[in-house]
């Protein structure tokens, strides 16, 4: 699919996102079963009711009949061309699930938003590398603010990338040592990208978008509110390769973030304290559940970044693995159908790994996806091809 149609599919999807009784489960759902947002845009009133209840009942969620009004309405005075355009006047991106330049490491989280807004001055590229939550309390200590400083600048030497989320105390003072260091930072918000919160950290916030960039799920112009700062957390721990908590109540808000890095598969680090100092009793309690413990800021950064360096050589060297073995390959018959048919140019850009139909949509580029369920539909009754889950394969 060329840029051109990837930008006007985006449009669709942004429609979708800002309609109010959509939630990410849903959106996923809708998706998964080969249904873009432009064609629930362009259905028919009672095929979209029918399918939206399918949808709801499927994920055991109440449906109301408010709730369909409200995308009907969305449908007819959302001005799809003028608030997209307005985003991009803005500098922000939208970025869905649906697409590539999608977070890779978001993917794979268990509760993946369906879409988030970027905004970013960073015009060079940045190449992959490890990223570490830095994260703790916002009225920290003066060794609290030591260590995140210490943690942020070597980050930086180091070439990881820094991901917090802009709250004041440790967040902020990690952020900001890395990013004047000259590292790459991402900062994730729980308001619109385009809000700076706290405000007193705006010099950061500009910084940030010199050298990094802002993240948010929430639409432009949504406000601070303390109900978005949770869902906001897994969305850091998500992008993180690890996670290092420097000070910490015995209860706090950073324990949240650390049990979501946790459900997730994070490796999880503590910055020891004195224990009787009530901004540590967190981080040690941590460290005698099993967390990693860190006592040198360079040499734990060093293996820290050691560790995801061999962790992701070896997930490299399974994926060529699996491909060299075959799994994509094996035994693969000719192509039963003509080159040139819609059947025979799905056939080819299949094979033994699943692929949703979007996917294949955006394979195909040049038919609708009614055309593709038809074709897909008929290589299945064929025998040529395999559907399971939603996502079909040879």
């Amino acid at each position: 699919m060329t840029t051109k149609n990837i930008e006007e599919q985006k449009k669709y999807e942004y429609w979708l996102y800002q309609t109010n009784p959509l939630r990410r489960s849903r959106m996923i759902r809708m998706t998964e079963r080969g249904i873009s947002p432009k064609d629930l845009y362009e259905m028919k009133e009672e095929e979209l009711k029918k399918l939206w209840r399918s949808i709801c009942q499927n994920g055991q969620e109440s449906v109301t009949e408010r709730d369909i009004a409200l995308i009907l309405e969305s449908r007819r005075t959302f001005d799809l061309q003028g608030e997209y355009a307005k985003l991009q006047e803005k500098g922000i991106t939208f970025v869905s699930i649906l697409h590539e330049d999608y977070a890779y490491k978001l993917r794979n989280i268990p509760d993946p938003p369906f879409a988030y807004f970027k905004r970013t001055d960073n015009t060079k590229n940045r190449p992959d590398r490890p990223t570490i939550a830095i994260i703790g309390a916002r009225n920290c200590s003066g060794y609290g603010k030591e260590i995140a400083k210490r943690l942020g600048m070597c980050c930086a030497d180091l070439g990881m990338t820094v991901v917090s989320g802009l709250a004041a105390g440790i967040d902020s003072i990690a952020q900001e040592a890395a990013s004047q260091t000259g590292g790459f930072v991402q900062a994730v918000l729980g308001s619109g990208v385009d809000i700076c919160y706290p405000a007193q950290n705006r010099s950061l916030y500009d910084a940030v978008l010199k050298n990094g960039e802002i993240l948010s799920e929430y639409l432009p112009g949504t406000a601070p509110m303390a109900c978005n700062f949770p869902p906001r957390n897994r969305i850091i721990s998500g992008l993180s390769d690890a996670l290092i908590v420097v000070e910490a109540r015995q209860k706090s808000g950073t324990s949240i973030t650390v049990n979501m890095a946790l459900e997730q598969g994070k490796d999880v680090y503590a910055i020891p304290g004195r224990i009787t100092d009530p901004m540590s009793l967190g981080c040690n309690h941590m460290i005698s559940q099993g967390a990693g413990i860190i006592t040198d800021v360079e040499e734990g950064l060093l293996e820290i970044r050691q560790m995801i360096l061999e962790r992701t050589e070896h997930a490299d060297k399974c994926n060529k693995a699996q491909d060299n073995t075959g799994l994509h390959n094996i035994n693969r018959q000719k192509n039963p159908y003509l080159p040139d048919d819609l059947k025979g140019r799905l056939y080819a850009c299949m094979d033994y790994m699943p692929k949703t139909m979007q996917q294949l949509y955006e394979e195909i580029g040049d038919a609708n996806i009614a055309e593709i369920m038809t074709a897909l539909l008929q290589m299945e009754l064929d025998g040529a091809v395999v559907e399971k889950g939603g996502a079909y394969s040879l």
